[in-house]
């Protein structure tokens, strides 16, 4: 488990109650155990809990995806400029 939820939280600047208040039946213990038992799930399940946090729906997931990768595509073509 990369980060754990009282770590995520504090990224947040919240606490993990105030991060799962709008998730049922989900706590810290639950999901500390689905990272043990299913790493992949659980950073499922971290991801829609941030972004739900964040107010950031999947279309602006999926805005943001593209914006870095434009970036990355642009630092590339700077990159090739340079040699």
């Amino acid at each position: 488990m990369k980060h754990k939820p009282k770590d995520i939280a504090k990224l947040l600047g919240t606490t993990v109650e105030e991060m799962l208040s709008d998730v049922d039946k989900t706590s810290s213990a639950s999901l500390s155990e689905l990272a043990k038992k299913n790493p992949k799930k659980y950073e499922i399940n971290m991801l829609g809990i941030v972004a739900k946090n964040l107010n950031i729906s999947v279309e602006e997931l999926i805005k943001y995806s593209e914006l870095k990768d434009a970036i990355k595509n642009q630092e590339n073509f700077n990159n090739i400029d340079n040699i």
